[in-house]
């Protein structure tokens, strides 16, 4: 088997996440046969709506939240932010990103919002450009290797999610600095003979604690980074899927690569805060009820400097459609997207039971 360049692998990954996407949205019962584990479920009402926007179509995104703001991204206008306040979603300023080159060609383009900057970033071109919030003009700021995801960290750094010369999953650190994106290698490990798709995951970076956090999508980990990629701690989630079970093969004739079967994914996404890690997980529990888990999304909660699982509870569905993304705020507060709605809810600290399954059930 040829080894293929690193931009058609990039690409191929990328299509791979779309079809991911949609064998997740379909419907399917292989995540009601892991159970094995039990919730502790915060009391009914731990969730209050709050606020409400709506935004008019599916292809906005959150691109960052920062400082009681909201930034909302549009795959089909990238030039496109929305600013809104974490307070008020309704109130709203549109901005339209400038740059120089009138011609920019983007396969995969987003917008990354921290404070004071914000990063139009696309992995398959692949280029990085940078301007700040208060006049939202960018300009080139780093050349760098293909990647899959860039995180805006602190004063102008990024990490990266990238792919090396060995067809393996790395990471990378983006700095003013340096001139070339340092790698980090070994942190991401591969299971089995398959050393891209099984370390799919989720990086994420909380400014307050300055620590990265990788959440694995298909199996039951995560880690803890510092800004200089030492590790820190790693975690497991409740669930008992340690083990990826992906296959990825080559169809000879076409010189194409296929996943056969489709993985469980596990950690659908996720979300950090203060020192505690937020996780939609993709699997049932053994005191769950099937109809509530399937109509809902539901949200383990864990203590990210030892790992200890805190307690679950459930994002309720809109308009029969469950969330697309989210982001708590403020350690109280999740932005919830759904499919053009946004839904601000506060979460209600509390003594999680075992028994409110029974009050669940009963509901509709």
């Amino acid at each position: 088997m040829k080894r293929p360049s690193i931009l058609m692998l990039i690409t191929f990954l990328f299509g791979i996440f779309i079809v991911l996407a949609l064998h997740i949205a379909a419907p399917k019962k292989e995540n009601h046969k892991h159970a094995g584990f039990e919730r502790l479920f915060a009391p009914e009402g731990v969730l209050q709506p709050l606020d409400t926007l709506d935004l008019g179509y599916s292809s906005y995104y959150i691109a960052g939240v920062d400082n009681g703001h909201l930034y909302l991204g549009n795959s089909q206008i990238p030039s496109l932010v929305v600013e809104t306040k974490v307070d008020n979603l309704k109130d709203t300023i549109h901005h339209k990103i400038s740059i120089k080159e009138s011609n920019l060609k983007y396969r995969s383009i987003q917008v990354k919002v921290s404070a004071p900057y914000f990063y139009l970033v696309d992995g398959v071109i692949p280029f990085i450009y940078r301007g700040n919030i208060s006049d939202w003009a960018a300009t080139l700021y780093k050349n760098s290797p293909y990647f899959l995801d860039a995180i805006p960290t602190d004063n102008g750094a990024l990490a990266l999610i990238g792919v090396n010369k060995e067809m393996e999953k790395v990471l990378y650190k983006v700095t003013e600095e340096t001139p070339e994106p340092e790698i980090f290698p070994g942190l991401l490990k591969a299971q089995g003979d398959e050393a891209i798709l099984s370390t799919s995951g989720q990086l994420h970076y909380d400014k307050n604690r300055q620590i990265l956090t990788y959440v694995y999508l298909y199996r039951n980990q995560f880690f803890l980074m510092d800004t200089d990629f030492n590790m820190v701690h790693k975690g497991n989630t409740i669930d008992t899927i340690s083990q990826e079970k992906i296959n990825v093969g080559e169809i000879s004739s076409e010189n194409q690569w296929k996943i056969s079967p489709l993985s469980l994914k596990v950690n659908e996404r996720s979300s950090v805060n203060e020192n505690l890690l937020y996780i939609n997980s993709n699997i049932l529990a053994g005191n769950e009820d099937i109809d509530v888990f399937d109509r809902t999304s539901v949200i383990d909660v864990y203590q990210l400097d030892n790992g200890n699982y805190q307690y679950s509870f459930y994002i309720p569905a809109f308009s029969s459609k469950k969330i697309r993304e989210f982001v708590v705020v403020h350690h109280n507060l999740i932005v919830a997207k759904y499919k053009q709605q946004i839904i601000l809810y506060k979460l209600i600290h509390h003594e999680p039971s075992k028994n409110i399954v029974a009050t669940i059930r009963g509901k509709d």
